[in-house]
């Protein structure tokens, strides 16, 4: 100790930032074993907002990306519960267009121009989800498995039925298709592009 005394407090303060130098340039030098353990590694950036397509239907639609959300909540309208072969089925109405478009093309829908009818699609039913709302009682979902589509990744989820039609999205994009392959960049949209599947 009596050597550190005698050679400054100076020159201690820079071998010790030359040791540690030294020290961050050899843990750096393996490439590979923080790539390795890096989170990052291997995933794909989404926008705010991406172009989802839903199977079976074979629709593109617009979807918000909710970090906030479990699982993914897709829009569609006229749900019946029915039953076939002992097991709880529903069959419901998929939007052939996009409900952002439809709000956006009033002028062109006034104008009598041709609007695709609703795909009906048929799910058996694999839970139900409880949402809470803001005022009033929680509301039931049924929850169905389909295949979703962002970009060139496809990926067979749980997701809940909900009529979105108020909303400029008619699909949330939740954490059950999102984690473990996508990271989020909320000041872009469409990062993606169309689904190429």
């Amino acid at each position: 100790m009596s050597v550190l005394i005698t050679i400054g407090p100076i020159k201690v303060l820079t071998a010790w930032l030359l040791m540690f130098a030294a020290s961050q340039s050899l843990a750096n030098s393996n490439p590979s074993k923080d790539s390795a353990a890096s989170p990052l590694a291997g995933k794909t950036i989404v926008g705010e907002a991406e172009y989802l397509k839903l199977i079976p239907g074979n629709v593109v639609v617009t979807a918000r990306v909710d970090t906030g959300a479990k699982v993914t909540s897709i829009g569609v309208t006229n749900i019946q519960e029915f039953e076939r072969d002992g097991e709880r089925w529903v069959s419901f109405d998929l939007p052939s267009t996009n409900h952002k478009k439809k709000k956006k093309d009033k002028a062109a829908e006034n104008a009598s121009e041709s609007i695709e009818p609703p795909i009906n699609i048929s799910r058996k039913v694999v839970g139900y989800a409880l949402i809470k709302q803001h005022s009033g009682e929680p509301i039931k979902r049924y929850e169905v498995n389909m295949t979703l589509v962002v970009g060139d990744y496809e990926q067979t989820i749980r997701v809940n039925l909900a009529n979105r039609e108020n909303f400029v999205y008619p699909t949330l994009i939740g954490r059950n298709y999102l984690t473990g392959k996508f990271l989020v960049d909320p000041s872009k949209k469409y990062e993606q592009g169309m689904p190429k599947k």
